[in-house]
């Protein structure tokens, strides 16, 4: 509840800026049943094998407990049906960003578009800027 009620904070701030879009990270999005505070869903994909190396790597987790974590959650392919949107992160860097930017550049902008990235093991963060 005081995530869920500073992420709206965020957001209303943004809004009172006039953003046109507001980017939301929300890690459980679909199992915490909150696809209806944004527009469209994406969901930043990696294969099973990826996201246990990554998890493990980024968080030093022993293959057992990085099982534990991704079993503690909606398998992959459940979240590939519930998006609406998927980019595939297991290439590159640069693969992921064209992706990133093809979507965004595919939008038709409402006055306040927000989107919710899921992101599962995502070697890094992409960067939103207002123009």
């Amino acid at each position: 509840p005081a995530v869920r009620k500073e992420m709206l904070k965020q957001k209303q701030e943004e809004k009172e800026k006039n953003a046109k879009q507001v980017v939301l990270d929300i890690p459980l999005l679909f199992e915490s049943k909150l696809t209806h505070m944004v527009d469209v869903t994406v969901l930043v994909y990696v294969d099973e094998q990826t996201q246990l190396k990554r998890l493990m790597n980024r968080n030093g987790y022993s293959k057992e407990e990085a099982m534990m974590r991704i079993q503690s959650q909606l398998p992959l392919k459940e979240n590939v049906k519930l998006a609406d949107v998927i980019i595939n992160n297991n290439g590159s860097i640069e693969d992921t960003e064209a992706q990133v930017i093809e979507f965004l550049n595919g939008l038709k902008w409402k006055e306040t578009y927000l989107v919710s990235f899921f992101v599962h093991s995502i070697k890094y963060r992409v960067k939103f800027q207002k123009k």
